[in-house]
């Protein structure tokens, strides 16, 4: 799939959706139960009075948000979701460049190519007003090698462009809350269509480096908050690197595998607020904790890539 046409899949995916009369039933019952799930899990934290009166005391106010990060590293590992809680992380390159080539996408759909990729790049940030972001730009790009990068992140960009027929959109918010108790929370990179463009919706997540079993987790995530944002599962989703190109994945049961990923990431937050202690759980995940200097289970875990190391 590394070579596939953005544009060739866009057109496959819609047209066979028009072909089977935009996918119908199936989709929209998967939506209905994903819904439905998360409805009921909402009353059932609704009721817990000792979880409320816990984050009472803790000045927490309801809802509770879980995006896909506290998610994602509640089911990795209890300390990890705690100690990366409120945790403002210093930014590295390999983030900035993520973030750069967000703002080269969104360049490329609306806008067209990038000519001048630190200088493309410091305009749009300034007509954003992203003074943080600018200030880093300025420290990495007097590096030729990090200038360099840029140049072929914003040239990779070009997979995005000459996309307006399928009504694209860059960087946007999905969001629902239950119960006024859970809230979830995301932001995808690429939504091509979605109700009132005449398109089904289709996701696209972008990654700046090599693909990892997180980043399928984080698409399906997003399926589940398009599903319950337009009440109907989206035509097709897919991830996208410039080294690997796009990668489809199966969007029929993803919202279903999201949201049961979220209901046992609550059970182990409500459980935490209510007092158990937290479960350590090594993996690869321990060289990113900002807990693994202190952790007593930190260097427990052996990984089989050198690269991981």
């Amino acid at each position: 799939m590394a070579g596939l046409a953005l544009h060739e899949w866009l057109e496959e995916s819609i047209g066979s959706e028009r072909a089977a009369g935009r996918g119908g039933d199936l989709r929209d019952a998967e939506a209905e139960e994903v819904s439905s799930r998360l409805a009921e899990l909402g009353c059932e934290l609704a009721a817990l009075d000792e979880l409320h009166r816990s984050l009472a005391r803790a000045g927490i106010d309801l809802p509770l948000s879980l995006g896909n990060t506290v998610v994602q590293n509640l089911n990795a590992c209890e300390g990890l979701a705690l100690a990366e809680a409120g945790e403002d992380r210093a930014a590295t390159w390999e983030m900035f460049r993520g973030r750069a080539l967000d703002s080269y996408v969104a360049h490329g759909l609306l806008a067209g190519p990038v000519g001048d990729a630190v200088g493309d790049l410091h305009s749009m940030w300034s007509a954003q007003e992203r003074l943080e972001d600018i200030v880093l730009l300025e420290r990495f790009a007097v590096d030729p090698s990090h200038a360099a990068d840029l140049t072929d992140l914003a040239a990779s960009a070009a997979f995005f462009t000459n996309c307006g027929p399928w009504v694209p959109r860059a960087e946007v918010s999905m969001g629902c809350t239950f119960g006024q108790v859970l809230s979830l929370r995301g932001r995808v990179d690429v939504v091509f269509g979605g109700p009132g463009t005449g398109h089904p919706a289709v996701l696209v997540e972008v990654k700046s480096g090599r693909l990892r079993d997180s980043h399928f987790a984080q698409l399906r995530h997003y399926v589940m908050l398009a599903a319950l944002r337009h009440l109907e599962m989206p035509a097709a989703a897919a991830l996208w690197s410039p080294g690997t190109g796009l990668v489809p994945v199966h969007v029929s049961g993803s919202a279903h595998s999201a949201t049961e990923r979220v209901v046992v990431a609550a059970g182990r937050l409500v459980e935490l607020w209510l007092g158990r202690e937290k479960d350590l759980t090594p993996g690869v995940h321990c060289r990113f904790c900002a807990a693994e200097a202190s952790c007593p289970r930190a260097h427990d875990f052996e990984s089989p890539w050198e690269e991981d190391r």
